[in-house]
């Protein structure tokens, strides 16, 4: 009989945890998604200034160290972004952004939206509307932009 107590309490210390496991948790908070998609307005809205305006120190705090872009002309890292827009060979003159739609999954945002914009790279033109997904890891309690895409399209 002795040695049954301990074993049992041993059992119960151990095996509880593993039980608990077994229990539907309730499901975390959902941020409200207004407020959310409110949240990415600005922050891509803050991007498009910074492409505007060629403010690398700007947008260097809303992309992330491994930033990759993926586009019509080829791809591009955060530093060769940021180096074009300090040599003035990108060029935005306006850009009008709609339709985004925000999807948070933990720490990771996907973004996706749609553009018009006049627009130059290297003294060509690139005016046009754009679709676009840009995805956000949310680190340190910040979003900062870790992959972005564009692809041209045509209004039917």
């Amino acid at each position: 009989m002795k040695r049954t107590i301990p074993a049992i309490l041993l059992f119960v210390t151990f095996a509880w945890p593993v039980f608990g496991q077994n229990q539907a948790s309730p499901p975390p908070a959902k941020r409200d998604q207004a407020a959310l998609e409110a949240e990415f307005a600005k922050i891509e809205n803050q991007w498009a200034e910074a492409d505007k305006s060629k403010d690398a120190v700007a947008l260097g705090l809303l992309l992330a160290n491994d930033w990759t872009y993926l586009g019509p002309f080829g791809s591009e890292t955060k530093a060769q972004h940021l180096a074009a827009l300090q040599a003035g060979t990108d060029k935005l003159e306006s850009i009008t952004l709609m339709d985004m739609k925000v999807r948070v999954y933990g720490n990771t945002a996907v973004v996706t939206g749609h553009e018009h914009e006049k627009s130059s790279s290297g003294g060509k033109d690139t005016s046009g509307d754009y679709m676009w997904t840009d995805v956000f890891v949310n680190r340190q309690g910040h979003w900062l932009a870790v992959n972005s895409q564009d692809t041209p399209f045509t209004k039917k």
